[in-house]
């Protein structure tokens, strides 16, 4: 099995993040985000969405650096505006 530490493994998903269009800091923040998931246990949630991200990317599903705004900050869920328009 392939060990990779997590620090480099960080900057590889945010080296490939960076190559579909995110910025840096969106990049770095996922990338991070994953890493932490999989330290923690939570495989499903880790490294391995990364290239699922990028496809939604490619399909427009995902549009980094996107402007959002919060609708209704509500305990335990938080709702924003799909893509172009309000909400119902």
């Amino acid at each position: 099995m392939l060990i990779v530490q997590a620090d480099r493994l960080s900057r590889i998903g945010a080296a490939l993040l960076k190559a579909a269009g995110a910025s840096d800091e969106e990049a770095g923040a996922v990338a991070v985000g994953c890493v932490s998931a999989n330290l923690a246990g939570h495989d499903s949630h880790g490294v391995i969405a990364i290239p699922t991200y990028i496809d939604r990317v490619k399909a427009g599903h995902i549009v980094p650096g996107a402007k959002w705004t919060i609708v209704r900050p509500e305990a335990p869920i938080t709702v924003m505006p799909k893509r172009g328009g309000p909400i119902d």
